[in-house]
């Protein structure tokens, strides 16, 4: 069942939100600072490949049942409060994270647009580019033992990146949010 049906052109189409998802890479630096035994304040700069996959058919017109692929890459600030839990190397994440866009691109048939014409795309089609700036709700576990720290995390995405809700024919259609769940190894000094 598709999240809303529109009408552009005379054709019926449904929009798909949620059709897939999208793997990527994650790299970037932190540190760490203590502040008492059970407290740290944890600040990353990291890069992130992030996207999605969204599903587009109409009943009327075969030609138009597709799925596109986004790729979003952002450059994120994550300011993390770390809750230590007791001396198991083991701690709670949560804070702020502050994203910028640095790259698009959609995959369509096999085809890949990026750069300026993925913005004149959007530009033509849905009256503006999605959003550049990210900000989002980051929260996760670390473990770190021997200079080897394990995390897993999920940021929850609060900027809508592409709200359409001004153009008569799509106007039911609320856009997206970033979600993102990260799986990061690393090594700290």
């Amino acid at each position: 069942m598709s999240d809303v049906k529109v009408k552009i052109d005379g054709v019926t189409v449904d929009i798909y939100d949620k059709d897939g998802i999208s793997f990527g890479f994650l790299a970037g630096a932190f540190t760490n600072i203590s502040f008492g035994k059970f407290l740290a304040f944890q600040p990353e700069l990291l890069f992130s490949m992030q996207g999605g996959r969204q599903k587009f058919s109409s009943s009327s017109l075969e030609s138009i049942d597709h799925g596109t692929h986004y790729r979003f890459n952002y450059i994120n600030l994550p300011l993390l409060l770390e809750i230590k839990i007791a001396d198991t190397g083991a701690g709670v994440l949560i804070g702020p994270q502050l994203g910028l866009n640095v790259y698009n691109s959609a995959t369509f048939r096999g085809t890949t647009i990026s750069g300026s014409e993925f913005d004149n795309l959007f530009k033509e089609n849905f009256g503006r580019s999605p959003e550049s700036f990210d900000m989002s709700l980051a929260m996760g576990l670390q473990y770190t033992e021997d200079h080897i720290i394990l995390g897993l995390r999920y940021n929850l995405g609060l900027t809508n990146h592409f709200n359409t809700t001004y153009i008569d024919e799509i106007k039911d259609y609320k856009g997206w949010k970033n979600k993102v769940l990260q799986l990061s190894v690393g090594v700290f000094f």
